[in-house]
């Protein structure tokens, strides 16, 4: 418990870090390995993949505000703008680390998806789960194909719908 402790404020500290203006290209290189390091640590259950989730939105959200800070400055200051262009390449690197990591994460506790034409539907933990979800929806709409997507084993498998039964 105290481990995962550390490991969050790990974390959070190297996207702090990230964030730093005039970051070394090389300094930001280190510090993405090392949060992708922690990210690894991180206890795998729904809190910790709701949080990589905001972590990812929080992310975007900074992207889109620096994007939009550097089309609306004109700098005078070379250096300034270089920076700003620096930093935003980190960010968005850093923002694939993150984006990455949630998504190996939430399959990893949610690796099945019932589907509806193209459209999933629902997310599950368990094949028995998926399995059930999916014969619901395939009774309630009998003209539409119900798929369950496996990616369990790290491939996407879809299941047919005549193996539902």
């Amino acid at each position: 418990m105290v481990s995962n402790f550390i490991t969050k404020e790990n974390v959070e500290h190297f996207l702090h870090m990230l964030q730093t203006p005039d970051l070394e290209t090389a300094t930001a290189g280190t510090l993405q390995k090392l949060l992708a390091d922690e990210l690894s640590k991180l206890t795998r259950n729904r809190e910790e993949l709701g949080l990589a989730q905001q972590r990812v939105r929080e992310g975007a959200d900074q992207i889109k505000r620096l994007q939009a800070i550097s089309e609306a400055r004109r700098f005078d200051d070379e250096h300034r703008e270089r920076s700003l262009m620096a930093l935003l390449v980190t960010m968005k690197t850093t923002q694939q680390l993150l984006v990455d990591f949630e998504h190996a994460f939430r399959i990893e506790l949610e690796p099945y998806s019932v589907m509806l034409r193209n459209t999933a539907v629902a997310i599950c933990g368990s094949f028995a789960e998926a399995k059930s979800r999916a014969q619901t929806f395939a009774d309630a709409n009998p003209t539409l194909v119900v798929m369950i997507v496996d990616r369990s084993n790290g491939d996407s498998q879809v299941v047919s719908p005549p193996q539902l039964c």
